[in-house]
């Protein structure tokens, strides 16, 4: 991965990115309709999900309510 975060910011944004997957993956929910459902595009939730782009608090906060998931595990390692 590019240094596109600084290093303290790129353990918490893996660890963002990588659960957010792991959620949306148990929910049997598709990066399409996990972006409906929070309205931004499918192309997005791969970048964060890939660590290629971070979200902001709004819509970590959408994404827990849209996974029925604490918005807390998604930065647990």
């Amino acid at each position: 991965m590019q240094d596109k975060f600084p290093k303290y910011e790129q353990n918490i944004y893996t660890n963002i990115g990588s659960n957010i997957k792991i959620y949306r993956e148990k929910a049997n929910i598709s990066q399409e309709k996990l972006a409906e459902e929070v309205n931004c595009s499918r192309e997005f939730i791969n970048r964060i999900e890939n660590n290629k782009d971070k979200p902001g608090l709004p819509l970590l906060i959408q994404i827990s309510f849209a996974l029925n998931t604490p918005v807390e595990k998604f930065f647990s390692k």
